[in-house]
């Protein structure tokens, strides 16, 4: 129930924000949205210290090791959502943007905690991979924020890195479930690991391979790493914390994910 209502929480607080046209209503709303998130994955990381493991359903759970990257990110948004306020607030007071501006920053970072939320819940490795490359969707225009030309090519630059990577992330992931199945059809991590000894071992290393270069291109690992100076040096200071705070774990959390099947 927790879970599911951290799912719910960003969508009610973008519904609310898009109509709204004060300044003072959009921080508000913000600011209240990721307090009631970080109340909410407080009582799920309870559930998993007590029963090692929170089920939401058959579609998303949260174990140790996905509540400490939960956690964080979570806590990250809140500190980036406070932040946000009087930073955005300085940059309109020097006339860099607008209120248009503004509401779409607090929309996006909404939209970019989301999808984090269900790339670290998700139990099949699809969906993981679909909330990890829609977080690259939503944060390329913050990234491309103030609409420059230097941030305009640091967006492309990290749209069509950050996508190749993650395509070769989504072979390596197919060639993993290719060797594995399910009655309901719907394969989870579980089903990997319980189905390992069926596995063809140079097909899950050569797999592994993919996987590595695809996440660790989203983590930007050398030499997959070109695309954060001009991130960094150009997204909003908000949103380069969240980048760098919050979805490098998510992907890090996918590679160990893989990592536990080699194993």
């Amino acid at each position: 129930m927790f879970l599911l209502l951290l799912f719910i929480i960003p969508i009610i607080t973008i519904m609310l924000m898009v109509p709204m046209k004060q300044r003072y209503m959009l921080e508000a709303t913000a600011c209240i949205g990721t307090i009631v998130e970080i109340v909410l994955v407080y009582f799920v990381i309870s559930t998993v210290i007590t029963h090692h493991v929170y089920d939401a359903s058959s579609y998303f759970s949260i174990n140790a090791l996905s509540g400490i990257i939960l956690g964080i990110t979570v806590l990250g948004g809140l500190v980036a959502t406070f932040h946000a306020v009087g930073y955005l607030r300085a940059e309109q007071a020097k006339e860099m943007i607008g209120f248009k501006r503004i509401k779409e920053c607090y929309v996006l970072m909404r939209l970019f905690l989301l999808f984090m939320y269900l790339a670290i819940s998700a139990t099949n490795p699809i969906v993981m991979w679909i909330a990890i490359e829609a977080t690259t969707l939503s944060t390329v225009f913050l990234i491309s924020f103030f609409n420059r030309k230097a941030d305009i090519e640091a967006a492309w630059k990290y749209l069509i890195i950050n996508s190749v990577g993650l395509l070769l992330g989504l072979l390596g992931t197919l060639l993993f479930l290719t060797q594995a199945s399910s009655s309901s059809g719907y394969i989870t991590w579980t089903d990997l690991i319980n189905q390992t000894h069926t596995m063809n071992i140079f097909i899950g290393k050569f797999a592994f391979i993919f996987i590595l270069i695809g996440y660790g291109t989203k983590m930007g690992l050398v030499p997959m790493h070109t695309w954060k100076p001009d991130t960094y040096n150009k997204a909003p200071l908000p949103v380069v914390a969240l980048l760098s705070g919050a979805l490098l774990n998510v992907a890090f959390l996918a590679i160990l994910n893989f990592k536990m099947i080699i194993d």
